[in-house]
């Protein structure tokens, strides 16, 4: 129904599910970004929860590296489309853009 609350959770496993196919690895951008332009569109509150993969400074094998560079790019993509983004570490939440709510 229009109007109402939708909570995406979580972007991690739909990027995966998305990226990692029988046909190989691809780039699942666009279609995510597409679905969830749509979710906006009809949601009066849209939540998506993520995570923050990369940061330990470790390399790994060529498709977790890609995989880590694509979660990098939607997150980055969904934050700059997002009223507020916030960060919860252990529990604890920073806004990052907006106000925590």
């Amino acid at each position: 129904e229009n109007g109402c609350g939708i909570l995406l959770e979580c972007m991690s496993n739909l990027i995966a599910n998305e990226m990692f196919t029988q046909n190989g690895v691809n780039d699942p951008t666009e279609k995510i970004m597409r679905g969830i332009e749509a979710l906006a569109e009809r949601a009066g509150l849209l939540v998506i929860v993520s995570s923050d993969v990369g940061g330990d400074g470790i390399k790994y094998d060529g498709s977790t590296m890609e995989y880590i560079r694509v979660m990098g790019k939607i997150n980055a993509l969904i934050a700059a489309k997002a009223d507020s983004v916030t960060e919860c570490i252990y529990g604890l939440p920073f806004a990052l853009k907006g106000s925590v709510k």
